[in-house]
């Protein structure tokens, strides 16, 4: 009888080994599941804000509103600037996709709109000339004390060339190096 218990209970201890690894095995399983469980939901997280910042960039996030509320002041900027320089008046508007678009245009009701790309080469210059100027007036950024205009005048025609005196006087006037 005393080798039948003595059986008996080596077999139990046997099997008590193999439940005390089994369980070392699930406790490290849960323990990974849990690490992972962890991990999945940091990367849930992160992509959350990353949604919420790619929203906020879109072309009817943050900067699309800033523009918006920005254009009307900017065109006002760009009107007085180009004023008693040249004839025609320059206008930043959004299309539907959110795009910023320039024309130009001589007559009030706009009945004569032309894109910027219809342009002469002075007539995008001085456009150039004046967005750059009411953007630096629209922003927050500080302002520059120097004006460079690279290859600027290579566009324009001869003719044309010499009645740049006003722009440059403007811009002389704006900036302590021209």
């Amino acid at each position: 009888m005393m080798t039948k218990t003595k059986s008996v209970v080596m077999h139990i201890e046997r099997q008590l080994v193999e439940v005390n690894g089994d369980i070392r095995v699930n406790s490290k399983s849960i323990e990974d599941y849990e690490n992972t469980l962890a991990s999945i939901r940091e990367q849930e997280k992160m992509y959350k804000v990353y949604s919420i910042y790619v929203q906020c960039t879109s072309r009817d996030g943050i900067p699309a509103n800033i523009i918006r509320k920005k254009l009307p002041s900017i065109n006002s900027k760009i009107r007085s600037i180009l004023k008693d320089l040249v004839e025609y008046k320059l206008e930043l508007w959004l299309d539907k996709k959110g795009d910023i678009k320039e024309s130009f245009f001589y007559n009030e009701d706009k009945s004569d709109n032309l894109p910027m790309d219809s342009s002469s080469g002075a007539q995008g210059f001085l456009a150039n000339l004046a967005i750059r100027d009411a953007l630096h007036y629209a922003s927050k950024l500080p302002k520059s004390s120097m004006c460079i205009i690279d290859e600027g005048f290579g566009k324009l025609d001869p003719d044309i060339t010499i009645n740049m005196q006003e722009p440059l006087n403007y811009l002389k006037n704006k900036y302590r190096n021209v």
